[in-house]
């Protein structure tokens, strides 16, 4: 293909695995909000004084407060909504990538073992979507179809039913976790060295039950410069703050594009007055997180609408890029059932020759209920 083929191809995987992060990524949204569509956490909002700030910023340091249960289990459940299309080049060469999830679901569980019992992790994923990417050169066929099916895991192999498009090749399919985690890895750049530590579906409750405990030994006093540096931090990036404190706090954070722009600078570490290569023509963000009475997270949701563009750089062979995204999203934390099929045994491995591991006392797919309920 050519250095400037290949740059094209390396510019493309990025791109995807870029909406993919942010598609999945973005799950983040019992009550009164029950029947909200994804991406939504209903309120009467105003803008908060200093002592709805205090309280909130009380709220989220309280570690043992806003994740009861870790110790003993942890749940939560999504939904999402996505759309995403993008214009790469100019002219008779410009190439059009969409995605669009029509459904994404995830129900996740997973509680500490004891002794020489292993974590116990159950989740499910579902999606229906549309995907459409351009043929590159010789190296990458494309793809124009659907994405449909189910993706479940346990804690130590992802399990695949999926079609993509005509193609079943994903159905019955089994992956061990780290195998996944390198090859993920792999694509954005990170990982599969040698020596790095394996990777497992998610956090463990184990790891996340330790890192609490470390983190929550006493939760500090919120003082009037808190209060100040944190309003003087939103306002310095564009972001409007509002709360609902009539039962608990309903707290709803709106972005903008200098919001967007600002946090890739920061995490580009790029000096002041760097000025990124990419326009946010749109940029209308929504965060809203739900914490009870009792000072436990409920339910966060993220709703995007984004139109950013990109000048081509003929030196270093980037083309140019016009894209627009919308997301809706919503988890809840609390209380989850998971559904795993019985059949998980029977699934096929991915990929030949996958080295077998010692036997630590993991349940086999087989062993495991079909139904794991409980409450975080």
């Amino acid at each position: 293909m050519g250095a400037k083929g290949e740059s094209m191809k390396k510019f493309l995987a990025m791109l995807l695995s870029l909406v993919l992060c942010c598609s999945f990524g973005l799950l983040a949204a019992c009550d009164d909000s029950a029947n909200d569509e994804p991406g939504t956490i209903s309120g009467s909002y105003t803008e908060a004084e200093p002592e709805d700030y205090a309280a909130f910023m009380t709220a989220i340091t309280d570690v043992d407060k806003l994740f009861p249960g870790m110790e003993t289990g942890f749940g939560f459940s999504a939904e999402a909504t996505a759309s995403v299309s993008a214009t790469v080049g100019s002219g008779e060469s410009a190439m059009e990538i969409s995605l669009e999830i029509k459904k994404l679901s995830v129900a996740f569980f997973t509680k500490p073992g004891t002794g020489a019992e292993s974590d116990e992790v159950a989740m499910k994923i579902e999606i229906d979507a549309t995907v459409k990417i351009p043929a590159v050169g010789e190296g990458f066929a494309g793809f124009d179809g659907a994405v449909k099916g189910n993706i479940y895991a346990d804690a130590e192999t992802f399990y695949f039913d999926l079609t993509l498009g005509d193609d079943d090749s994903l159905k019955g399919k089994k992956i061990p976790a780290d195998l996944l985690g390198e090859a993920i890895g792999e694509i954005l750049g990170g990982g599969g060295m040698p020596g790095e530590p394996e990777v497992t579906p998610g956090v463990t409750a184990s790891t996340m039950s330790a890192a609490a405990e470390d983190d929550s030994a006493q939760t500090p006093a919120i003082s009037d410069e808190d209060v100040n540096d944190f309003k003087a931090t939103l306002a310095e990036m564009g972001v409007k703050f509002e709360v609902d404190m009539s039962k608990g706090i309903k707290a709803r954070f709106t972005a903008s594009a200098k919001t967007i722009e600002m946090l890739v600078l920061k995490i580009m570490g790029a000096p002041e007055g760097t000025e990124l290569p990419v326009e946010f023509t749109k940029a209308d963000i929504v965060l809203t997180l739900e914490i009870s009475e009792d000072g436990a997270l409920v339910a966060g949701a993220v709703s995007a609408d984004v139109a950013l563009s990109m000048e081509a750089n003929a030196q270093s062979g980037i083309p140019a890029v016009e894209a627009t995204a919308k997301l809706n999203a919503t988890v809840k934390f609390g209380a989850v059932t998971v559904d795993l099929p019985d059949d998980l045994a029977d699934y096929e491995d991915l990929i030949n020759d996958v080295p077998s591991k010692p036997d630590q006392g993991q349940q086999s797919p087989s062993d495991q209920p079909g139904d794991v309920s409980q409450a975080a």
